[in-house]
């Protein structure tokens, strides 16, 4: 799972621990002080006798914490704190020395998480900020140099051990079933040509607020079909504003309103480039999510949000009279309604939510072959649907330095296909304290609604297709069962080596499939699916004296799909019951490396990003040949005098020029 802390992006958490003496004693009266790593204040707490503090309702992000007393040296503590995770801290004071001894008071890092029962990676708006913009520009990207195992598959999407559709948005507390690909989804292009973005905010009184636009445009907007892009311009929008007002001690109220737009081309292959195709595409949606954070009691916290979302998808015909014709639209319409309770209780913390949608998705389609072997009946349809969820949960600690967190999950799905599942969840972390390591493994029984996009055409072609054999039914809902282990290990303060198994299987399983070469992809299930693989990150978050950071990911995966094919678009290639085939995004070896170098002296900075691939497959065919990319970057600060700054960067992309396929899913 890959998380981003950023300012948009959160979900609260708590922040608790003990300040004791070097023997282990509890310290009473200890004043604890929480900042921003920005030293910007957040909370302050005196202990009691027990030396305990709490801190609830936090954002995630990097913090800093600060323990005084009389008669002790301060001491410091720097953590990062992840969504939805809590932080134990054990603060050690040590006492103040005569006035002839010398004694160095160190800052503490929380380098590994000692609590972390899963795997998962959490970047904060700081670290995403000082990477590279060609890095940043979309989730596609974040997620190929930063996720381990994460490939390019097809067409713009995205492979993530062992399943194609795997980028949804979590805003504010909220999570959407739109995938976040860029022929789907506004979030950035393959390549951006011209980029302009502002942003502003502030606060007024007890009103903070926050605004920001963006518009780019692109000339290689899609992943093309050949090496050199015809036909492929793109253009987007964005803007954002979220206004934050806090009533009283006990009442905060979140308003985010987002909208964007964006119009591009549908890339040609030489020969339909010779017949004049040009074929294009139009996004729309707009997002609006109320929150009410609520603080019952020093150790209950209510978090609820209202939220809607509207899109559109609108796929334009080609005006040539000789390739084939397509032509469709989405109109999807979300309302839904989210809360979650937060409870501590006895070193226990406790959460519970609902989160309740209804949708609304209407769809049309229309193909003419012209000559195409493939030939579609057209449908225009709308179907009301919606799910609802209800979870409990409760991370606590078994014995010294053993965590465990435990859950149980209910989830009803109704569009196409009703499925109702009861999901048991169990995580295990054990803290080896002389070795500086953590040994975690988790159990998940997952469920996963079906591809939002395009799903009633694709439940339509799987009762109408003019193949009767292709006649497979509706799309289904991915069930799983998730295993895996992993063993995180502090190397040096600041720098740590995390190394992951996994193995999930699971019934209906994803894949996508184009219709013809409209670029509409419609989803298919198989039958039942295997994946394993393993993970290591090796993470120098920050050698301050070199000014040296790193970040070295390895990834090897194995994936299989089974027949028959159980819903969806079956194409051209059905399976008989056990047949194994390997999906097309199926890459053994994937691996990433970015290392940075910042001096203090005006910000100056370079930096190199370099990723691996053995090759993904062909279906029945050869694997791909393996490819290696590398980007450079460099910056520097030409002004800065707070709040205002000045900087230069300069990045190259693809150094190399390494041009490489990318097999597609028939």
């Amino acid at each position: 799972m890959l998380l981003f802390a950023a300012p948009l992006v959160s979900a609260q958490t708590i922040v608790q621990g003990t300040v004791r003496d070097r023997i282990g004693s509890p310290v009473a009266d200890a004043t604890v002080e929480l900042t921003r790593s920005s030293s910007s204040p957040v909370a302050s707490w005196t202990t009691g006798a027990d030396g305990r503090f709490l801190f609830k309702s936090i954002e995630p992000g990097e913090y800093r914490i600060r323990a005084v007393r009389p008669s002790f040296y301060p001491a410091f503590y720097e953590f990062v704190l992840r969504q939805r995770e809590p932080v134990e801290l054990e603060i050690v004071f040590q006492k103040e020395q005569s006035a002839s001894e010398k004694v160095e008071v160190r800052v503490q890092h929380l380098t590994i998480d000692l609590q972390k029962t899963g795997s998962s990676y959490t970047f904060t708006n700081k670290d995403l900020g000082a990477l590279p913009d060609p890095m940043v520009e979309s989730t596609n990207d974040l997620a190929n140099n930063l996720m381990p195992g994460a490939s390019d598959s097809h067409d713009n999407f995205l492979a993530v051990r062992g399943t194609e559709f795997s980028l949804h948005e979590f805003i504010n507390g909220v999570s959407f079933l739109d995938n976040m690909q860029p022929h789907l989804n506004v979030r950035g292009a393959t390549l951006d040509n011209y980029d302009l973005n502002a942003d502003y905010g502030g606060k007024w009184r007890q009103l903070g607020y926050y605004f920001f636009a963006d518009g780019f445009t692109s000339g290689r907007y899609l992943d093309p079909p050949e090496p050199k892009e015809l036909y492929d311009f793109g253009k987007a929008s964005r803007a954002t504003a979220q206004f934050d007002w806090q009533t009283g001690a006990s009442d905060t109220f979140k308003l985010l309103l987002m909208g964007s737009g964006s119009n591009f081309e549908q890339p040609n292959i030489g020969d339909d480039e010779e017949a004049g195709r040009d074929a294009q595409r139009h996004l729309r949606q707009q997002t609006a999510i109320l929150t009410w954070l609520h603080t019952l009691s020093p150790e209950s916290v209510l978090n609820t949000s209202i939220y809607e979302r509207t899109s559109s998808d609108r796929v334009l015909p080609t005006t040539d009279p000789i390739t084939p014709l397509s032509t469709a639209s989405r109109a999807p319409l979300t309302l839904g309604i989210k809360s979650d309770l937060m409870d501590i209780w006895h070193g226990h913390v406790f959460k519970a939510g609902v989160d309740l949608f209804r949708v609304r998705e209407l769809e049309s389609f229309f193909f003419d072959s012209r000559g195409d072997p493939d030939v579609f009946p057209a449908f225009q349809g709308g179907l009301h649907g919606g799910e609802a969820s209800a979870y409990a949960q409760d991370h606590f600690s078994l014995t010294k330095n053993l965590w465990v967190d435990a859950g149980l999950r209910y989830d009803y799905f109704d569009l196409v296909d009703t499925r109702a599942q009861f999901s048991p969840r169990v995580g295990l972390a054990y803290h080896i304290v002389r070795t500086k390591s953590v040994v975690h493994a988790a159990y998940n029984h997952y469920f996963s609604p079906p591809p939002i996009e395009y799903s009633l055409l694709a439940s339509f072609i799987g009762h109408n297709a003019m193949d009767v054999t292709q006649r497979v039914g509706d799309v289904r809902a991915y069930t799983q069962n998730y295993f895996e282990a992993g063993w995180s290990q502090e190397l040096h303060p600041q720098v740590s080596l995390e190394v992951t198994l996994y193995r999930h299987t699971g019934h209906n399983a994803f894949e996508n499939h184009e219709i013809s070469i409209s670029r509409i992809f419609v989803p298919v299930n198989f039958h039942s699916a295997s994946s394993e693989g393993a993970e290591a990150v090796l993470n120098i978050r920050n050698l301050e004296r070199l000014g040296i950071s790193a970040r070295l990911q390895y990834s090897l995966a194995k994936t299989y799909f089974y027949g028959p094919i159980t819903g969806g678009f079956a194409g051209d290639e059905p399976l008989v019951p056990g047949e194994r085939i390997i999906p097309a995004f199926d890459q053994t070896h994937t691996g990433t490396a970015q290392l940075f170098y910042r001096s203090r002296w005006r910000g100056m900075w370079t930096g190199i990003a370099m990723r691996y691939g053995r090759g993904t497959i062909v279906e029945n065919g050869p694997r791909l040949p393996q490819h290696f990319t590398s980007d450079l970057g460099a910056g520097t600060t030409l002004w800065h005098a707070e709040p205002r700054w000045l900087e230069l960067e300069f990045d190259v992309t693809n150094v190399s020029n390494s041009v490489y396929q990318i097999a597609k899913e028939s």
